[in-house]
């Protein structure tokens, strides 16, 4: 089956699951749940803003080398911009990431430095995400010994040690781990477009490299940041399940957090990944023992209305940045029509 048709199966998958949610949805049992939170819906703002703050934070040190608030407020407009644009399109994160290095390149950042930022923010936030998953991991080794297979986690915990380790070597390594992998094994498949790019590979996996050496705090400031924009998942999701009358710990909010935060990142080119975030969040609700179609039918709403809510931002925070822009074309537009009414 080719990569185009997996994808379309995925799409009809996804449609499939949003007409399964909506056939599960009990209005009147969600109306109740929703009028539970009430006002309480503001922290759930505060909390998500405060994380997509510290991931702008983290995205900016790695830029700039330096903090400034100005710097910051700028930075976060352009991550939920990007982000925004992410969560519309089928490319996902590429597309995203491509229109946050369009508009520092708008700015008169140069294309290699918004590229590199953008690279080397994406990567810290994968490395982090594994690190956490760690910790986790490692916390309900140590709380639940007697409930859990310890083999299992062990060797979950060692291959993902490894692929954690694999990728800060690879890009962070003297030794341009990166640029050599895709160079070997592009010699056995022989892709002529990817032969094309080893000079612009060989740079970027240096640049990475030098990012590291040269600014080691700033590398390691930035990964605490990412953690904590992570961390921060997590507190959302129990104060969403707070609100909503069911008690959990902060570990069982730590599975909910990584878990669907992994099914996003497997369907990553589904707008919006619908239908699977939701599914995700009733299987790993089920993980943790919370049953109940009214639960996790209500969670997957206020997740979404948090999401709708910065998704709007992001487009209001596009047009602001760009007015400018905007305003040159409203004269172009304003004395075209002012010529064709004097002739």
């Amino acid at each position: 089956m080719s990569l185009q048709r997996v994808k379309y199966l995925i799409l009809f998958v996804s449609f499939l699951f949003l007409v399964l949610f909506v056939i599960e949805m009990d209005l009147d049992q969600l109306l109740y749940y929703l009028n539970e939170v009430g006002p309480n819906f503001i922290w759930i703002l505060l909390v998500s803003g405060l994380s997509y703050l510290l991931s702008s934070a983290a995205w900016m040190l790695i830029h700039h080398k330096a903090f400034g608030f100005k710097h910051l407020i700028s930075f976060f407009m352009f991550r939920q911009i990007g982000e925004s644009f992410a969560t519309l399109n089928p490319t996902g994160v590429i597309g995203g990431d491509a229109l946050k290095i369009n508009l520092l390149k708008e700015r008169s950042y140069s294309l290699e430095e918004a590229v590199q930022s953008v690279s080397i923010s994406r990567i810290l936030t994968l490395l982090s995400h594994i690190a956490l998953i760690l910790f986790v991991a490692v916390y309900l080794l140590i709380q639940f010994r007697s409930h859990i297979d310890l083999g299992v986690l062990l060797v979950s915990c060692g291959l993902l040690f490894i692929v954690g380790y694999v990728l800060w070597k690879s890009f962070f390594s003297p030794n341009l781990l990166f640029y050599e992998g895709v160079k070997k094994v592009n010699g056995f498949l022989k892709i002529k477009r990817i032969s094309n790019e080893y000079d612009a590979l060989e740079n970027f996996n240096r640049k990475t490299q030098k990012f590291y050496s040269d600014y080691p705090k700033i590398f390691y400031s930035s990964s605490l940041l990412l953690m904590l924009h992570w961390v921060l998942g997590a507190v959302e999701y129990f104060l969403i399940l707070k609100f909503l009358g069911v008690h959990v710990n902060i570990a069982e909010a730590f599975i909910l957090e990584i878990g669907t935060s992994c099914v996003r990142s497997v369907v990553a080119f589904v707008p919006g990944q619908l239908g699977f975030d939701e599914y995700g969040n009733k299987l790993f609700l089920s993980v943790i023992n919370i049953a109940g179609s009214g639960i996790w039918i209500a969670v997957s709403i206020l997740k979404r209305s948090r999401q709708f809510f910065w998704l709007l931002f992001g487009v209001v925070a596009y047009f602001i940045i760009n007015q400018p822009s905007l305003l040159k074309i409203s004269q172009k537009i304003q004395s075209y029509e002012d010529r064709n009414i004097i002739h």
